[in-house]
């Protein structure tokens, strides 16, 4: 079993994997958004919106596991998963969506 500090480093590395990746895919789907119609450019920016708002979820559960206590941050630990798996796939749909 992982301790608080082991948990929050890994998923802080996987957040950060994930922004690499997400600042390629989002330079595409922004990319694409410039070519396309107003109602396509919308829902481009839409899905841009919603992804950027998940990941501030996610470091938001890192920063709360950071601060909990030993005690404490098995119950955040939940919520945190929850939103990295939203996360990622809110990102899948959009790449799938929009390649």
């Amino acid at each position: 079993m992982a301790t608080r500090q082991e948990y929050a480093d890994k998923l802080k590395k996987q957040l950060d994997e994930w922004n690499y990746k997400w600042n390629i895919e989002r330079n595409k789907l922004e990319a694409k958004a410039q070519k396309a119609e107003a109602t396509v450019k919308n829902k481009v920016n839409q899905e841009i919106e919603e992804i950027q708002r998940r990941r501030d979820r996610v470091k938001e559960k890192i920063r709360q596991i950071n601060l909990a206590g030993d005690s404490a941050w098995e119950d955040l630990k939940e919520g945190a998963q929850t939103s990295w798996n939203d996360l990622v796939e809110a990102f899948n749909k959009a790449r799938s969506r929009f390649s």
